[in-house]
């Protein structure tokens, strides 16, 4: 039997050309092709048949959201990732980021509780001496008995002053018209001294100080204060030279206050003229530095020390004018 390498489709002949059609040897072998030069891939062969037809896509930093965490390799953290071109990540979870907004906004929640409980009990110390004075029952010290009156009713209490710093609640510029309104708010505790202590390190620090222009306290720079000691004071009914003043007590705490770089409070108390008399307001003016302490002959004769304090930087000023000015 012979087969004609004719193939016939429907009622038509074609003839295919020697090599080609039905009949022709079959191969497995893909035409050779050489890779244009933009398209071979690095660290291939020129005659290499591995390439791609694409262009590489240029590499570039990932985008970090602050919503997702980004894992690193444990073997990589700290260390430049290769290939990204900018120093590795720091690994910060979603907890731990909703864990810090929390505790902010617990501790701007005490900031303003505390705040409120300072305002709320300086302004029922004052509605009560304000009482008092109006009831016409002839008390002196109208603002002793009102604090009396009001701890005794459990409405105000005093807060701690055994800390080095701040008072929570207390904000820089706060005016008091007692010095009783310093003790319960936790400035100052003392009522009649003017330094104010407390144990630290089997010594004393100096915790706040209440500068008057009574004192001899030099106090027209708002950002520094010359301080004298205390003691050097003569006993009521008694004449002559006052006696010198030690490094004992308050000094010697307001001493190790510069010997161990800690600030402390300061409280600025203006003599106010009224027509009624002379009316000494309490400024609160924030944290100070001691910086020198000189032993010198004071104006009386006597032997004084001089405390030279400077505003720590980064608190708000206080309008001096203004409270100058200030109503009671």
């Amino acid at each position: 039997m012979e087969f004609s390498t004719v193939k016939r489709v429907h009622h038509y002949a074609r003839d295919f050309p020697p090599g080609c059609g039905s009949n022709s040897p079959k191969t497995n072998q893909k035409p050779s092709e050489k890779p244009a030069e933009s398209e071979k891939i690095p660290g291939f062969c020129s005659n290499s048949t591995a390439w791609r037809r694409s262009v590489p896509a240029v590499r570039s930093k990932p985008p970090i959201d602050d919503g997702v965490a980004v894992k690193i390799p444990q073997n990589v953290k700290g260390k430049a990732l290769p290939g990204l071109g900018f120093d590795a990540f720091t690994e910060r979870s979603a907890g731990d980021r909703k864990k810090e907004k929390v505790d902010e906004m617990k501790k701007s929640q005490n900031i303003s509780r505390e705040r409120g409980k300072v305002l709320e009990m300086v302004e029922l110390f004052r509605k009560r001496c304000k009482e008092i004075s109006m009831s016409g029952r002839g008390i002196r010290r109208i603002n002793t008995v009102a604090c009396a009156e009001l701890r005794k009713e459990g409405k105000i209490s005093n807060q701690s002053t055994l800390m080095i710093g701040a008072v929570p609640g207390v904000e820089v510029g706060d005016k008091f018209h007692y010095r009783v309104e310093l003790a319960f708010v936790g400035l100052h505790k003392h009522y009649e001294r003017d330094i104010d202590t407390m144990e630290w390190g089997g010594g004393r620090l100096a915790t706040c100080i209440v500068a008057s222009e009574r004192h001899l306290d030099k106090m027209n720079d708002p950002n520094a204060l010359v301080y004298i000691g205390e003691g050097g004071v003569l006993r009521r009914n008694k004449t002559g030279k006052p006696p010198d003043q030690e490094l004992k007590g308050g000094n010697k705490a307001l001493w190790n206050n510069k010997e161990e770089n800690k600030p402390v409070r300061v409280v600025r108390g203006l003599t106010l003229d009224r027509r009624y008399g002379q009316k000494i307001l309490y400024v609160y003016d924030g944290l100070y530095e001691v910086q020198t302490c000189i032993k010198k002959k004071g104006p009386s004769g006597n032997m004084i020390y001089e405390f030279q304090l400077t505003r720590c930087a980064g608190q708000p000023a206080v309008p001096w004018q203004s409270c100058r000015r200030y109503q009671f």
